[in-house]
């Protein structure tokens, strides 16, 4: 099993590793996951109209009157704040025996709507195993070749040191010098250009 070391944080992560913090935080996963369970729990017999319907309606009335009446005999009333309430309630039962096979094409329906939504989450899955795969293993060559770079600096430094003792005492060319200091310096150039490959590999695993 191949490891990546992270210098900065003194932490090695492997691919067992990376794999599960990808497939514990991945939103889009998490996402497929949801809409999955939503789609199970959409299928059943009552959403595909196979079970009656039952409606309940309540309604409350409440009136406050202010009353002023005058009888021919004298007599006066006068009263303020006179309240009365209503309550009103129904129950409905709605029950669709056959409707042309129109509940079993829908039952079906929400069956392959749920049967899709595991789809779903295994290719997200696969998508994003197969991503992390890509860039952990991308993270490892880069930093191959930053060890192998490595390698080649030293092989060049100790070339340029040999040429230039052989320059010193004259048995070398001062070409053969100045070719060992460009092949170093090409070295050098391509060490960093593949630290900066690394960072963005690093970044993309991330």
């Amino acid at each position: 099993m191949c490891i990546v070391s992270f210098a900065s944080a003194q932490e090695t992560l492997n691919l067992e590793q990376a794999l599960e913090t990808a497939l514990k935080n991945n939103y889009a996963i998490g996402i497929a996951r949801v809409q999955s369970a939503a789609a199970t729990n959409n299928n059943n017999i009552g959403n595909a109209g196979f079970l009656p319907s039952v409606v309940f309606n309540a309604s409350n009335s409440l009136s406050n009157n202010n009353t002023k009446q005058e009888y021919s005999n004298g007599l006066n009333i006068n009263k303020s704040g006179v309240g009365s309430t209503g309550l009103n309630a129904g129950v409905a039962l709605n029950w669709t025996l056959f409707d042309g096979f129109k509940m079993f094409a829908t039952h079906q329906r929400l069956k392959e709507i749920e049967a899709q939504g595991l789809i779903n989450i295994k290719v997200q899955i696969e998508n994003t195993v197969a991503a992390i795969v890509g860039a952990y293993y991308d993270v490892v060559r880069q930093t191959q070749l930053i060890k192998a770079t490595n390698d080649n600096i030293k092989i060049y430094e100790e070339r340029i040191k040999i040429a230039q003792k052989k320059a010193d005492i004259g048995s070398g060319s001062r070409i053969d010098l100045l070719q060992a200091k460009v092949d170093l310096n090409t070295q050098k150039a391509a060490l960093l250009k593949l630290r900066i490959a690394l960072d963005n590999a690093k970044a993309s695993l991330n």
